[in-house]
């Protein structure tokens, strides 16, 4: 008999972070990370951050009083202001249901979707039973995402060099600034690019684009300072002041630690002079400057998004993982729950 437990973090024992930790550590071992796992008191810390800064909730998955996974949702809102949630799902191993117990499965995860009361719901995974559960109840297919993975020792220094003296930036004008938290009084301005840049992704499904605003922005900085984490943020500025472009890095504050480098992108009236390129280059090479011990840079970019696909694997990043994105609506969870 599955059931879901949520996870409220004042109501936590140390017994249940405890069975959470290695829950988790055990599935990240199981999935081949590049990462290595943190310590428990960072995990609780983080997890705790998480429910009390974001629209982010947590529920375990037990069967018979044995975990077996956990699920999480996190809710937003769409520039045409419709909620969605996305959808985290994670299954031990072991757990590899046959069609009815997948449907049981399904009904759970399921149920505690539908009281979220959004309009739609997003999933990603490169596993193929979760991906299955997903289908049970209505999931479609609409991107495939994929993970790139960079080792920093295959870096070419030369190569680097060239794209970072890129003259077309000079040409124009343009300042590159870094910013290890980003100021208050960008985060409109930044929200903003980085609202328009997310609708911009070429990818074949453009059903939902996430909203950024100055709000949320905050809530995910200060989620990120708890959890011992440094927001990079790399910027493009035109001769007025103007953001025009950016990319942006996340870095866990620990040795070695494994870096997603997440969002290149720059307004459409500059794009086509080798410019992310040029971004991408100053952003590697004022990273490899502060954080000299670093080893692994991960991102993602969608299957259709070609240009910043030819720019990554010319700068050494390899194809790690194959993400199939998934939607889900309200509708569809409603109907296969009726079903018996």
């Amino acid at each position: 008999m599955y059931a879901v437990k949520p996870v409220i973090a004042d109501e936590m024992t140390p017994k249940d972070w405890g069975l959470f930790f290695e829950l988790s550590r055990v599935i990240h071992s199981e999935r081949r990370r590049k990462s290595k796992f943190i310590t428990e008191e960072e995990f609780r810390q983080r997890k705790t951050s998480l429910l009390k800064n974001l629209n982010f909730s947590i529920f375990l998955l037990e069967e018979n009083g044995r975990l077996a996974g956990w699920m999480g949702y996190l809710s937003q809102i769409d520039s045409s202001n419709h909620s969605f949630g996305i959808l985290f799902l994670s299954l031990l191993a072991a757990e590899n249901p046959d069609q009815e117990n997948r449907r049981i499965i399904a009904r759970v995860i399921a149920g505690e979707m539908e009281k979220m009361k959004h309009d739609q719901f997003l999933f990603s995974s490169s596993e193929s039973k979760m991906v299955e559960l997903v289908r049970e109840f209505g999931g479609v297919k609409i991107n495939q995402k994929n993970i790139y993975c960079l080792n920093v020792a295959n870096l070419n220094p030369e190569q680097m060099k060239t794209w970072a003296d890129n003259p077309a930036a000079e040409h124009l004008g343009l300042k590159f600034e870094l910013y290890e938290y980003l100021p208050e009084y960008l985060y409109p301005e930044f929200s903003q690019l980085l609202t328009d840049l997310t609708g911009d992704i070429p990818r074949e499904n453009r059903t939902i684009n996430p909203l950024q605003t100055p709000e949320e922005y905050q809530k995910s900085a200060i989620q990120n300072r708890e959890s011992g984490h440094f927001m990079m943020h790399f910027l493009l500025f035109d001769q007025e002041n103007n953001l025009v472009g950016m990319t942006n890095v996340t870095v866990p504050n620990r040795p070695k630690a494994v870096m997603l480098q997440w969002m290149t992108g720059l307004k459409e009236e500059y794009r086509g002079k080798g410019l992310a390129r040029w971004l991408k280059a100053k952003m590697l090479a004022s990273l490899l400057e502060k954080f000299p011990d670093s080893e692994i840079i991960l991102t993602d970019c969608y299957a259709a998004n070609a240009p910043m696909i030819k720019i990554n694997l010319e700068m050494g990043f390899t194809l790690e993982t194959e993400e199939h994105e998934y939607l889900t609506t309200a509708g569809q969870l409603h109907n296969f729950l009726q079903k018996r």
